[in-house]
């Protein structure tokens, strides 16, 4: 998926996951009319085996479908659309063919209600101009095979009409599913847009509240050990030569502190807030990948860092995320140890998973009895 592929699965990945059980939902309604519909024209077939075999591509079409459009294996792509836009159209065009030459009426083929009912959800996952052209595309077909197959209805008529009351329907439900997703596409934009302007407007607001937070981590640091050691000496009024080497102990640790802090960026401190001091080498990222990772990438990041900060049984010292240069790519692994069931654990990191297949499609999960390891890829290829 590209950048410039503005679809809601892409804009709004969760909103998408929520979505997904409408593909389930439109497979069985689309295979339970065509079953039904195949079975009231059981007289007017003249080619059973095309029937069934009909039957058997639109099944294969709508359950590609819904597998494909499952948020664990986004994006769905420009082939997955033309695969099952291209069984559908074939399933029809079969079903045409099973009952060529003793067809009554077109208003109860199963053919282009199918493959118009499959273009209501298409819209959520591919841009409205490819959904619209690949409906064109369908209505077409479905069009000219009703014109072709017109003299030999029972009802006369011209071609043309046949052509549109076959088209109407994969047209009118492509539109409509387009019109939705456009609406809510815009809307995700003005909201995402807001979400921009009111994270600009606290920004500063952010940085003063990091400064503070580091303020206090140097004052911690110097009342834990300068301030007593300086303390002891004015008490004593004498410097030994262990004090010496106390002193050089504290001033290297007081400069690791400082390095730490000048070189600390978003993901450490995304770990700091999460899990607080608790897991103070959690992240190896020595060529700071980091920082070239998206505004979507980080907050999905920070989101599952949070999220498994919060999970029962979290273990925050064995939290890891390691990020290294692959293949000119970024490539970040995060994995933890949660003691929570694997199933508890993968209704907790799935979303994140979707939202992350949205925008890394190389994006994985993987889920065990205590473990849970999520690793994705980002950047010029």
């Amino acid at each position: 998926m590209t950048d410039g592929e503005r679809t809601l699965q892409r804009l709004d990945p969760i909103g998408a996951m929520s979505a997904w059980p409408l593909g389930p939902v439109t497979a069985v309604v689309v295979m339970a009319y065509a079953v039904y519909s195949t079975l009231t024209h059981l007289g007017q077939l003249t080619n059973p085996a095309l029937a069934w075999l009909a039957l058997a591509v639109i099944g294969a079409a709508v359950v590609y479908f819904a597998v494909r459009s499952r948020p664990s294996v986004a994006p769905f792509g420009r082939r997955a659309l033309i695969v099952v836009v291209g069984l559908s159209t074939i399933a029809s065009t079969l079903f045409t063919l099973s009952v060529w030459g003793r067809n009554r009426i077109l208003q109860d083929d199963w053919g282009q209600i199918a493959v118009a009912l499959i273009f209501i959800t298409l819209p959520l996952y591919r841009p409205i101009t490819e959904v619209v052209t690949a409906a064109v595309f369908a209505a077409l077909v479905v069009g000219i095979e009703a014109g072709l197959e017109g003299p030999s209805l029972s009802i006369a008529n011209n071609p043309l009409v046949y052509f549109i009351v076959a088209a109407t329907p994969v047209i009118a439900l492509a539109l409509a599913g387009s019109a939705y997703a456009w609406v809510m596409t815009a809307d995700t934009l003005r909201w995402n847009e807001a979400a921009r302007e009111s994270q600009v407007r606290l920004d500063p607001e952010l940085r003063e509240g990091a400064a503070r937070i580091i303020h206090q981590e140097q004052v911690t640091l110097l009342n834990s050990g300068t301030v007593p050691f300086f303390a002891d000496l004015l008490a004593r009024d004498e410097l030994s030569a262990d004090d010496i080497d106390r002193a050089r102990t504290i001033a290297a640790s007081v400069r690791r502190a400082a390095v730490h802090d000048i070189d600390r960026g978003w993901l450490e401190e995304s770990v700091v807030r999460s899990v607080g001091h608790q897991a103070p080498d959690a992240v190896n990222d020595p060529d700071r990948l980091a920082n070239a990772m998206s505004e979507e990438h980080r907050g999905i990041v920070g989101g599952t860092i949070a999220s498994a900060a919060r999970a029962r049984g979290f273990d925050p010292a064995s939290l890891s995320i390691e990020l290294a240069a692959v293949g000119g790519r970024a490539h970040a692994i995060m994995s933890a140890r949660i003691d929570s069931p694997r199933r508890e654990l993968r209704t907790s990191f799935m979303p994140f998973l979707a939202a992350l297949r949205a925008v890394s499609s190389d994006a994985t999960l993987d889920v065990q009895d205590g473990s849970v390891t999520l690793q994705f890829s980002y950047g010029e290829s």
